[in-house]
């Protein structure tokens, strides 16, 4: 949520946050004073601050060259019209005022820019940087969150999931924090998180790898927390309208939803011969499986359950989008994907089709039976008939 707050575009539900918090921690990972902005700010911010405060340390270094210049200056006495015209000269991060070789640009040169009746406050922020002793930093190797910053300034795609690899080198801290946000709705054991972990790397797909990523970590807004944001907003559940939308219930305890699992779990049960009951556990069985499950069928399950959970994402606010065509779409998706993958594995054809008949007959057979639909049957028998399974 951090990494959101500085950047070339700013979602709308930052810009609420902003809102109710006037403005305080707006930079994000950048804040200069993290435990002053704590105790200043409500909400998810304070608990994204809290949190970042704990591990700050282990991931960014004091002094980092992507810091905003504003940031600098929240103790000085500067107009806001100066960042505004800073940021149009090209000047908006420490890092843009020195050049390719590390040298410091001299102080003359912006006020020459931007106006020489700034030129108090920028002599005030030149005496900043090198009292933090900023020189130099430029020529320094970036840390792993810095690449990610760096990355997410060039607008590239994956951030979710190198932010969550990212964390994953932090192990203790990501068995902690997700304990703490599931222990509203149920105990999970470290144990099961560092299989969700490993579970999660193992996923080949990157947007289904994302999205178990995302929900796990509970990145998906809710109506309670969008409330707390919006004024007059309602906090109840978006399908339902009767209970509160917290985030359990909108995955698998809305009548709503429930009536889509029910849909699943008969297709779940009749290919996997088990009677599986909707429990909040189900959240993470698209990764850690089954143990009820036959091992010939665990890959199955798991794509079945994890393609459920696309379609409740995707139809997040309306559920409407909740069909079995979509899911079964999704499903062919995730086994076509998987199926690729291993036939660009450095291996001979036959091995590469026994692996595939192991991991993905239970399938081709239950499509060929009628539990797809006919383009999906169309598309397997062709991609069957090219590998002669």
């Amino acid at each position: 949520m951090l990494l959101e707050l500085d950047g070339k575009s700013v979602e709308k539900w930052v810009r609420w946050e902003d809102t109710i918090n006037k403005g305080v921690g707006k930079f994000g990972i950048f804040t200069q004073k993290v435990k002053n902005d704590i105790k200043n700010t409500i909400g998810p911010r304070q608990t994204a601050l809290t949190i970042w405060g704990e591990r700050q340390i282990n991931w960014m270094p004091s002094l980092s060259k992507w810091t905003p210049l504003e940031s600098l200056g929240e103790d000085l006495k500067i107009e806001k019209t100066l960042w505004k015209k800073l940021k149009e000269t090209g000047y908006y991060r420490v890092k843009d005022l020195y050049n390719p070789q590390g040298i410091q640009i001299p102080a003359q040169n912006v006020v020459g820019q931007v106006g020489r009746q700034y030129w108090l406050q920028i002599m005030a922020l030149y005496n900043i940087l090198k009292q933090r002793r900023y020189s130099g930093i430029l020529n320094k190797e970036d840390t792993p969150l810095e690449k990610l910053y760096n990355n997410k300034e060039d607008n590239k795609k994956g951030i979710a999931r190198k932010l969550y690899n990212l964390i994953n080198t932090d192990k203790e801290y990501m068995i902690g924090i997700i304990q703490t946000k599931w222990e509203r709705e149920m105990t999970l054991s470290a144990y099961e998180i560092d299989g969700l972990m490993e579970g999660i790397l193992e996923i080949k797909m990157d947007k289904f790898r994302e999205l178990e990523m995302k929900l796990i970590w509970k990145w998906y807004r809710t109506p309670p927390q969008l409330s707390y944001m919006i004024k007059g907003m309602n906090s109840s559940c978006w399908h339902c309208k009767r209970g509160k939308g917290y985030y359990a219930h909108l995955w698998c305890e809305c009548p709503m939803v429930i009536e889509f699992w029910q849909l699943i779990l008969e297709k779940v049960n009749a290919v996997c011969n088990i009677n599986l009951q909707l429990t909040g556990k189900i959240l993470f069985m698209g990764v850690l499986g089954n143990n009820k499950v036959k091992k010939p069928k665990q890959n199955l399950f798991k794509a079945m359950i994890i393609a459920a959970h696309a379609v409740i994402a995707y139809g997040w606010k309306d559920a409407s989008k909740w069909t079995l065509e979509r899911w079964n779409w999704y499903l062919y998706e995730w086994i076509q994907s998987d199926i690729l993958s291993i036939l660009t594995q450095d291996k001979v054809w036959e091995e590469k089709t026994l692996e595939i008949r192991k991991k993905w007959s239970g399938y081709v057979r239950w499509v060929r039976e009628g539990g797809a639909n006919n383009a999906i049957l169309a598309k397997l028998q062709k991609v069957c008939s090219w590998l002669q399974i």
